[in-house]
């Protein structure tokens, strides 16, 4: 009776160390993929932080008196046939 008991808390121990062992491994790749999509988030939605030349203008133009547009509806036909 007592050789059973003992080899149930032998099992349970190799169990628990696969376990720490497991999760030492896998819990280490998850870190390591977490911090690569947090470096790339940071490199892609702030491109201006690392590069020294700016890529981006503004233009402005005014709209032809005969352009007549609603502000509060304005029309997405009239806006794409103006900007072709």
């Amino acid at each position: 009776m007592k050789h059973k008991h003992k080899h149930k808390k032998s099992s349970f121990k190799k169990t628990f160390k696969l376990s720490r062992t497991v999760h030492i491994y896998l819990s280490s790749a998850l870190f390591s993929l977490m911090l690569f999509f947090s470096f790339t988030g940071f490199t892609l939605n702030h491109a201006s932080w690392f590069s020294s030349a700016s890529t981006s203008e503004l233009f402005t133009t005014e709209l032809p008196a005969d352009f007549n547009i609603d502000v509060d509806n304005p029309s997405i036909d009239q806006l794409q046939a103006y900007l072709k």
